[in-house]
C-alpha cells in the first residue's frame, strides 16, 4: 500500500490491526504561523505551535518551553502515518482522568517505510503492540507514540531522524530478534504520560528492556523514564547529548502515585555515554554489577572500552559526540575483580569491583538519582 499526500495515511477511531503487508507512506501538511487570535478563537492551543522553520524553509519540532509564541508554527491537519483514537485538544496538555474507553493498535508481520511530518505511528489514550515487523521511519515528531503502554517484540526499527524516539506511558522491549536504531534531536526513549488513571498498569511509567540490540544517538537524554527503568538483558549502546542538562540514563518520580523510581540493571550488556552534569547511577538493589565512569572530556570519534584484568574487551563503543561519563555493565563484571576504562586504547583509570555500583573516577551530579543510587524495591526482580 502506497500513500503520498496531506492527512493521515491510515486513521481508525478505536482499533487498528495490521497483519502483514508492505506500506510506503509519505505525509506532509500545511503549517500555520502562530498568532494569539488563533488561540483565543479556540481553533488551536499553544502546544499545537510546536514547530519552527529553518532558513532553508524546512520545519523542525521545538521543546515545550519554546511553543506557542511568535515564530512557531502548527500543522493545520493531522499527518500521521497510522493513527488510532480521537484527540481531545482542549485537554491535550493537562492531566486528565482516562475513562473506560481504551484505544488499541496492533501491528505484526508488516514492512513499513514512513516519512511523516507528524508521528509515524500514534495511538491516543490507548495501547500499542508491534511485533515481528520491519519499520523505517523519518519524522519531524515521534516514530512511535502511545499515550498508554507501548510493547515491541522482535521489531526491526530504524529511525534516521526524529524529535523524540519512542514514547509510551510504559515502554516494553522484548524478543531476541529486536533491532532498534534511533537518532533523535531530543530523548531517545521516554516512558511518560500526561494522564492519570486508576489503572496502574496503564499508567506505570516504566521503561523495560528484556532483550534485543538497541542503538540510540540522542541530543537529549539517552533513555528516560518519569518512573523507573529496568534493564534485564540486551546489547545496548546509548549516546546522550553533550549538554550538562541531559543524562545517558534518566529516571524520576514526578507523581505521588508512581509506584517506583530509579534505574535497575539486572542483566545485559550496556554502555551509555554522555556528560556527568546530570549523571544517574543504577540502584544498589540491581542484580548485575555496573561501573560508572567519569573523567576528562572525550572528543567525538573516541573509542571507549571496558577491559578486564586479562585485557579482554567486555564492551566498547565509538562515540560520535563529546562525553565525559559512561554507565557500563556486562554479565562478566564480577565482584572482587579489577576492570579498566580505556579511551582509544589508552588506559584512563581502573578499579576493583566491590559492590553492585562501582565508580571509576569522580563526579558531582545535579540529578537526584545521582552518585550511589539508593536502594529500594526492584520492579524487575524475579
Amino acid at each position: 500500500m502506497n500513500y503520498t499526500g496531506t492527512g493521515d495515511g491510515v486513521q481508525a477511531d478505536s482499533y487498528l490491526y495490521v497483519d502483514g503487508g508492505n506500506f510506503d507512506f509519505t505525509t506532509s501538511g500545511t503549517y500555520q504561523a502562530y498568532s494569539s487570535s488563533l488561540i483565543s478563537s479556540g481553533d488551536y492551543i499553544s502546544d499545537d505551535f510546536k514547530y519552527a522553520k529553518n532558513s532553508n524553509g524546512t520545519y523542525y519540532k521545538v521543546d515545550s518551553e519554546q511553543r506557542g509564541r511568535s515564530g512557531t508554527y502548527a500543522l493545520q491537519e493531522s499527518v500521521k502515518g497510522f493513527k488510532v483514537g480521537a484527540i481531545d485538544q482542549e485537554n491535550s496538555t493537562t492531566e486528565i482522568e482516562i475513562n473506560s474507553q481504551k484505544y488499541y493498535v496492533a501491528i505484526t508481520n508488516a514492512t513499513m517505510n514512513l516519512n511523516t511530518d507528524d508521528d509515524g505511528i500514534h495511538v491516543n489514550l490507548g495501547y500499542a503492540n508491534i511485533s515481528k515487523s520491519k519499520i523505517t521511519c523519518t519524522t519531524l515528531d515521534q516514530p512511535i507514540s502511545s499515550d498508554g503502554p507501548l510493547t515491541m517484540t522482535n521489531l526491526a526499527l530504524t529511525v534516521p531522524s526524529c524529535y523524540e524516539g519512542l514514547q509510551g506511558s510504559s515502554i516494553n522491549i522484548k524478543g531476541s530478534n529486536t533491532d532498534i536504531n534511533i537518532t533523535s534531536s531530543d530523548d531517545g526513549m521516554n516512558a511518560t504520560s500526561d494522564y492519570v488513571s486508576s489503572d496502574q498498569d496503564f499508567y506505570a511509567e516504566i521503561l523495560t528492556i528484556d532483550e534485543g540490540k538497541i542503538r540510540v544517538n540522542a541530543d537529549g537524554d539517552g533513555l528516560d523514564s518519569n518512573g523507573s527503568m529496568v534493564i534485564n538483558g540486551g546489547d545496548i549502546l546509548i549516546q546522550a547529548s553533550s549538554s550538562s542538562g541531559d543524562s545517558p540514563l534518566d529516571s524520576a518520580s514526578s507523581r505521588e502515585n508512581t509506584r517506583n523510581n530509579g534505574i535497575y540493571i539486572n542483566g545485559g550488556t550496556l554502555m551509555a555515554s554522555g556528560t556527568s552534569g546530570m549523571l544517574e547511577s543504577p540502584q544498589t538493589t540491581s542484580l548485575q554489577n555496573t561501573i560508572v565512569y567519569a573523567g576528562t572530556t572525550l572528543s567525538a570519534g573516541s573509542v571507549i572500552s571496558l577491559k578486564d584484568s586479562s585485557g579482554t574487551v567486555l564492551v566498547s563503543n565509538t562515540i560520535t559526540k563529546s562525553a565525559n561519563a559512561a554507565v557500563i555493565t556486562s554479565p562478566y563484571i564480577t565482584t572482587g575483580s579489577t576492570y579498566s576504562v580505556y579511551v582509544n586504547d589508552e588506559l584512563k583509570n581502573s578499579a576493583a569491583v566491590s559492590s553492585i555500583v562501582t565508580t571509576i573516577g569522580s563526579y558531582s551530579s545535579g540529578n537526584t538519582g545521582g552518585p550511589g543510587g539508593g536502594g529500594g524495591f526492584n520492579p524487575g526482580r524475579p
